[in-house]
């Protein structure tokens, strides 16, 4: 399994939205070849901070879900509220 780790810099109005963000982007997800899950994960230590597991069977699944246009709509619609590029790493399990 590949876990993509991302993490997101938002403003305030951002932070609201994010939990609605995930929402659109897991029912988008679920057609997509591989999709395995996404979750919120919180740092005890930095509350903070947002960030996200993105699950796929494999990096080949996860690059194609990242090239779509689905992916693309999404991350537009989070753009606005972000104060940085998100910080992201592949993990394999």
């Amino acid at each position: 399994m590949i876990t993509a780790f991302i993490e997101h810099t938002l403003t305030v109005e951002g932070e609201q939205y994010f939990d609605k963000w995930i929402i659109q982007e897991r029912e988008r997800l679920q057609h997509f070849q591989g999709f395995e899950g996404i979750e919120r994960v919180s740092d005890i230590q930095n509350p903070e901070r947002i960030l996200l597991f993105l699950r796929f069977d494999t990096v080949e699944n996860l690059k194609n879900w990242s090239k779509s246009a689905e992916h693309g709509e999404l991350l537009a619609n989070l753009q606005k509220f972000m104060k940085a590029k998100p910080i992201s790493q592949l993990l394999k399990t």
